[in-house]
């Protein structure tokens, strides 16, 4: 560590032996003396350099050698430290930096560069800096994996030298810096993919994603020394391997990429299946089915080659659509029992393609009761040992052994087939989801409101799944555990008699529970008995007061926010966007004009006056339906709210559905407080609440700007 003595001396914490690049003796021979001398007097310093530099390290070395020489080669004993003045310090920092103290010469050039007396040499200090921060970067370059420690060194040189200002400080060595830089980036970015998951690296991590995604929108900026582009297929394989599956999900605009993949110079055989598999593995792990439909039209332009009916069908799936999950397989079943009848006709063998990462390979036993031709045969191609079938045709096979009632229901198996093949072969494939503890629980999955929330509003496309979001009877979830020991047939005949009507729900929705029970919410007024009766407290999740339940039950835990707001990666681009990108006018700013837009909306539709006037001018339907149902009702039966908005956050935009969906996803974070009024001007405390909660916005872009079209409230966390 270096000292300061007084206004006119600085002393550092080095010996005599470092100046002259002596090291590993406590004694050193004249002769080794002199030949140090000598090389280090020869040695030219680095253009840009003042002359003083020059002068002070030859002063330096002549006061090093001196003081060895007069000590028979060993370091005088009573010195504490190396005293310098102040004019010879450019130039024992000079000789540091050529003997390679490195660190000892960003330690005191940092700490000289602070005092008022450096302003007369800062130039050359700052040239000594930047050459030790070369130096470190060479020592990184020659260990291994410290690639970007190398390069991160290599910047910050970068920047000292830019730091100096106006005329350039050595513009040849920036120049240098600068080649390396831009040669060694595609390098740089593979070894920071590589670093762990966890909260300390996540900023690093983010920012490599970034100057990835830069160099996919202009592989030609990093080129190699014969021309050729860095980014090539091998090099975009490699990093995408090092990615999760939410990573790899806002890459890229992955259905563009899909549609135009013919005119991509990087694309390698696989990566949209990668793409469509992190699609659907995000969206199963985070609850956005939106995801898992965005990988299914990713699938879409590649089936002309390969018909990947076992995405599809965990797809259709996680989806809400079991009957067409099913229909996938039967008809995959008939092409191959009609290809292989003209097969046999004309005496043609009977290859099967390569199903890559098939369904049974290993997912353990084929069948309930295991089977000879379980055992996977190692080669990856989706096939097992000893068998001739295609991987869906086993699918069907292993569907239908787990099936107690066999084809008359094969719901059990399905549910079980989906299971396993997230668990076994889907979630081996990332990173975030390589633990083998990784949940696959479809009942887990249907519990969340986000995704029956989702599927509700999409029930026309999910065949009916969940056709009505009713409350469902604890033991539904228990049903689905012992679906291979008990039909569930009889859970929906069960059911049916319990509930009535409103409880026949189509069969997947009956393998799990809708959360009604914990997370159902109060409606924006007292409901009747006739509305509880017909359901309709569901729809009234809407307003400020549906987070009153997180203020009367323990809220489930949700995982802390890690690194900065995703809001970053999905507006932050703007200099690097894909060919085929579309400019994205909703960003932070934009979607928190938009929220306060709506509860400004939403307090003049539900306050005294029920002006519902301004709502067509911040939602879309079937939003706006919903709230201006409610305040009719409110008007009618002369209850009101007051709202009172004490702060707002944009946490994250996700525009990633845009394309694929028409939508955006916003999450925020709002503190509000909500009191209601009934007609007798009576508060209903019952009803109020004056807390923080999450809430997940859906956007749409409508008539020139962006219109809210759901609201879903996360809760508190």
């Amino acid at each position: 560590m270096a000292v300061i003595a007084d206004a006119h001396l600085y002393t550092m914490r080095a010996r005599y032996s470092q100046l002259l690049g002596l090291r590993g003796r406590e004694s050193y021979l004249e002769s080794q003396i002199a030949a140090a001398v000598e090389e280090l007097a020869q040695t030219p310093l680095e253009e840009g350099y003042s002359q003083r530099v020059q002068e002070g390290k030859l002063l330096i070395l002549q006061e090093a050698a001196g003081q060895l020489r007069q000590n028979r080669g060993r370091e005088p004993e009573d010195v504490q430290g190396l005293v310098v003045e102040w004019d010879l310090l450019p130039g024992a920092l000079a000789l540091l930096q050529e003997v390679g103290e490195f660190d000892l010469v960003i330690e005191v050039a940092t700490q000289v560069l602070l005092k008022w007396e450096s302003r007369a040499f800062r130039r050359d200090i700052l040239l000594s800096m930047a050459l030790a921060h070369c130096g470190t970067a060479s020592e990184a370059f020659g260990a291994k994996d410290q690639v970007s420690v190398g390069c991160a060194r290599m910047e910050e040189a970068l920047a000292v030298l830019r730091d100096a200002g106006s005329p350039p400080l050595a513009p040849v060595l920036a120049a240098e810096i600068e080649e390396s830089l831009q040669e060694l980036k595609p390098h740089c970015v593979l070894d920071q993919l590589k670093l762990p998951l966890g909260l300390e690296h996540a900023a690093t991590r983010k920012q490599a994603i970034s100057v990835l995604k830069a160099l996919l929108a202009h592989p030609e900026a990093a080129s190699r020394k014969d021309g050729s582009s860095a980014v090539d297929a091998g090099y975009v394989k490699a990093a995408l391997e090092r990615l999760t599956s939410g990573e790899l999900v806002l890459l890229l605009e992955w259905v563009e990429v899909a549609r135009d993949s013919s005119n991509i110079p990087w694309m390698y055989p696989g990566m949209l299946e990668t793409a469509a598999l992190a699609h659907i593995v995000n969206g199963f792990t985070q609850r956005r089915p939106a995801l898992v439909r965005a990988g299914e039209k990713i699938l879409r332009p590649l089936a002309r080659t390969v018909d990947f009916v076992i995405e599809r069908l965990v797809a259709k799936v996680l989806l809400g659509s079991p009957e067409a999950a099913l229909d996938l397989l039967r008809e995959a079943d008939k092409r191959d029992a009609s290809n292989s009848r003209q097969r046999q006709s004309t005496g043609a063998a009977q290859p099967y393609p390569d199903y890559r990462n098939g369904p049974v390979a290993g997912m353990g036993d084929s069948a309930r009761n295991g089977g000879a031709n379980s055992a996977d045969d190692g080669s990856g191609n989706g096939r097992t040992r000893g068998s001739s079938l295609p991987a869906h045709a086993e699918a069907l096979s292993f569907i239908r052994a787990n099936s107690p009632e066999g084809d008359a229901d094969l719901l059990p198996g399905l549910c079980i087939f989906t299971e396993r093949w997230l668990a076994r072969v889907a979630f081996p494939r990332f990173r975030d989801t390589s633990d083998p503890a990784a949940s696959a629980s479809l009942v887990e999955y249907y519990k969340d409101t986000r995704v029956t929330s989702y599927l509700h509003i999409h029930g026309e496309e999910s065949d009916g799944m969940l056709s009505s979001l009713v409350v469902l009877a604890d033991d539904l979830v228990a049903a689905l555990q012992r679906a291979v020991s008990r039909p569930l047939s009889a859970v929906r005949a069960r059911m049916s008699a319990d509930h009535g009507k409103a409880a026949q729900l189509p069969p997947l929705a009956a393998a799990s529970d809708a959360r009604a029970q914990a997370r159902t919410r109060p409606p924006a007024w007292p409901p009747s008995e006739q509305t509880l009766k017909l359901g309709l407290a569901f729809g009234v999740l809407l307003l400020g007061a549906a987070v009153v339940a997180s203020q009367r039950s323990i809220p489930r835990p949700r995982p802390p926010v890690i690194g900065q707001p995703a809001v970053a990666l999905a507006t932050g681009e703007q200099g690097h966007r894909m060919p085929w990108n579309r400019e994205a006018a909703l960003n932070a700013r934009t979607a928190e004009a938009v929220i306060r837009g709506w509860q400004s909306a939403k307090s003049a539709a539900m306050g005294p006056r029920h002006a519902d006037a301004q709502l067509e001018k911040v939602l879309a339907d079937p939003w706006l339906a919903h709230v201006q149902k409610d305040a009719e009702i409110g008007k009618q039966q002369r209850w009101f709210w007051d709202y009172k908005l004490k702060s707002l956050q944009v946490l994250d935009v996700d525009l990633s559905t845009l394309d694929t969906e028409g939508k955006a996803t916003v999450t925020a974070r709002l503190e509000e407080q909500g009191i209601l009024f009934n007609a007798n001007g009576m508060r209903k405390d019952d009803y109020c609440y004056d807390n923080p909660y999450t809430v997940e916005y859906k956007m749409v872009k409508a008539h020139g700007g962006w219109r809210i079209s759901n609201v879903l409230v996360l809760g508190d966390v």
